[in-house]
């Protein structure tokens, strides 16, 4: 089933250089994915806060893998994920549960 989203990438760093390349090089990874289709793409400049460097992208990608789309959450731990279509998903409890479970996964980390 194919997935629109957007997702909304955030790195934070010690310095701008840093957060401006990290952040760089996420978005070239994403780029590199099999069966996704990045539509559009707009980093920022990194911005200074509380002795912190963050920089931010939105992006907004397609899929027709779900199990592709679900591994950009702990490979990629965007800020906020947007989904735009399909409105609606069915599930079985054992992929219900995968998704839960990869997420706890991340958090424990």
């Amino acid at each position: 089933m194919p997935v629109f989203a957007r997702l909304i990438l955030k790195v934070t760093e010690e310095n701008k250089g840093s957060a401006e390349e990290k952040l760089n090089n996420q978005i070239n990874e994403l780029k590199k994915e099999n069966n996704i289709h990045i539509y559009k793409c707009n980093p920022q400049q990194a911005e200074e806060s509380n002795n912190r460097w963050f920089a931010v992208a939105e992006i907004e990608l397609e899929t027709t893998d779900f199990n592709k789309f679900r591994n950009l959450f702990t490979k990629y731990n965007p800020l906020s994920i947007e989904i735009l279509d399909p409105l609606k998903f069915e599930f079985g409890s054992y992929e219900f549960a995968e998704i839960i479970n990869g997420l706890l996964e991340k958090i424990r980390k």
